[in-house]
């Protein structure tokens, strides 16, 4: 077991694999490593998604930081999960890095993560603490909201 920002994470070997499980009911497992890896690469990602948000302007100040750690810690083990996924399925990733892309912050899976966080613990005023996270205004935040959800209403 380690934490990252007092946020409890165990590993334990689960067949050929990991299995990651936080005390804020994440549950990951990552086929084909090594706890030694997987702890790095948490740790090393967690410090890439945190320092970017701590670095956009008001978060640090207006956005509370265990809310920040959590937020950032799902977003890490999203990515994680998924580029394992990908070097286990398909023979182009084989040798993917699973370092964090600076640009995987622009993509939507990023901000969906961040506005299911946010929406789920904070009902009434999310809109607020999503716009600060993507650096969006108000307008922005609710066009680029009301596309995602038109999105997702396709399927």
């Amino acid at each position: 077991m380690f934490t990252i920002d007092n946020i409890k994470i165990e590993l334990g070997k689960e067949n050929n694999g990991v299995r990651l499980t936080t005390d804020n009911d994440d549950r990951v497992i990552l086929p084909n490593q090594t706890i030694a890896f997987v702890k790095n690469i948490v740790k090393e990602n967690f410090q890439i998604v945190k320092t970017y948000y701590n670095a956009e302007p008001g978060v640090s100040v207006s956005i509370d930081k265990r809310d920040l750690s959590i937020v950032s810690l799902k977003i890490v083990l999203d990515y994680l999960y998924m580029y394992n996924m990908w070097r286990n399925i398909y023979d182009h990733h084989k040798g993917r890095n699973l370092k964090f892309l600076i640009e995987d912050f622009e993509m939507p899976t990023t901000k969906d993560k961040i506005i299911w966080y946010f929406k789920n613990k904070y009902p009434d005023d999310y809109p607020a603490k999503c716009e600060l996270m993507l650096g969006m205004s108000a307008d922005e935040f609710k066009k680029y909201e009301k596309r995602r959800q038109e999105f997702y209403n396709m399927w």
